[in-house]
């Protein structure tokens, strides 16, 4: 029970944000819960249903073709995601080069084709031509931080998923006799569990979260979801050594399931801290899942 007199003033105000905004006033005020976790809806559940049927077909093709296709694939998704990180710094108001982030972010990723050394050049000439962008711009202020997050901004997608490039191109030996592993796989393994564990976290998260992960990161994310996302990436882990990735002992799928289904994790938990530090909040995913942070629909929203 409430103590105390209210005032008319302070209902009536209430009332008329409620009015003005609509939903937005679920964001302004939202519920307190446990974690104040959005239920898990039908329409939910179909969106990411339909994106996977989309998507995974998309995804193994480009796997399955490997090469420059491949690379491309994986570039794009670099772009994006460094268009939203430019979007994030924008907010925060740092002055960056969008397009040359975006730019370089793509060389990079499509450098790891080659040889490591033009990776090297690539990364080279990219820091160079941030720092002479920001200097075109003639003003003291902030070119530090503007020009190395420009910098930091390529690095974070572009470089980071070169490495799928790289790895779906290589061919690696066990030993004498004992045979080689495909680099391809190695990519089918870490997407599969990836994924896995994403949706797993996800649902069981919205179904039987009760206890907030990191509250003053990311309140949504929850401890049930987390541990269930980690046992289904074991799962996930030992089926794929069933089937396609042999050359994997049991003991061995546990520990990369493990370390994949924390990685990814703690990749969900820094993409929230980026997006709590510039106020921004993801409203609606074009694409739901695992990749989703590369493509979103962010609108600004303050942060009680």
């Amino acid at each position: 029970m409430f103590c105390g007199q209210i005032s008319e003033g302070s209902i009536s105000t209430r009332r008329s944000r409620t009015t003005r905004k609509g939903k937005e006033d679920l964001e302004v005020f939202p519920p307190r819960g446990l974690n104040a976790k959005k239920p898990l809806t039908l329409k939910a559940v179909l969106t990411r249903v339909i994106a996977g049927a989309i998507l995974i077909p998309i995804v193994i093709g480009m796997i399955e073709i490997g090469g420059l296709w491949f690379a491309l694939f994986v570039s794009v998704l670099a772009g994006l995601g460094s268009h939203e990180f430019a979007r994030a710094v924008s907010v925060k108001g740092f002055r960056v080069g969008t397009w040359l982030m975006v730019g370089g972010s793509m060389t990079i990723c499509m450098s790891f084709l080659g040889r490591l050394e033009l990776v090297g050049l690539v990364t080279s000439i990219y820091v160079v031509a941030c720092l002479v962008e920001r200097l075109a711009h003639g003003e003291t202020s902030g070119y530090i931080a503007e020009a190395f997050i420009t910098i930091g901004g390529a690095l974070y997608s572009g470089f980071m998923l070169g490495f799928f490039v790289l790895l779906r191109n290589s061919t690696f030996t066990l030993g004498s006799g004992i045979g080689e592993i495909k680099g391809q796989t190695l990519v089918y393994l870490i997407v599969a569990i990836t994924w896995t564990y994403d949706s797993a976290a996800y649902f069981l998260g919205s179904l039987l979260g009760r206890h907030s992960l990191v509250p003053r990161i990311s309140p949504a994310k929850t401890i049930e979801g987390t541990l269930g996302g980690l046992v289904f990436a074991l799962i996930a882990a030992v089926i794929c050594m069933r089937t396609f990735a042999s050359y994997l002992g049991i003991y061995e799928a546990l520990f990369i399931g493990l370390l994949i289904g924390i990685v990814a994790q703690v990749g969900d938990l820094v993409e929230s801290m980026i997006k709590r530090d510039a106020g921004i909040k993801d409203s609606s995913s074009v694409i739901p899942g695992p990749v989703s942070y590369t493509h979103l629909r962010a609108h600004e929203t303050r942060h009680d």
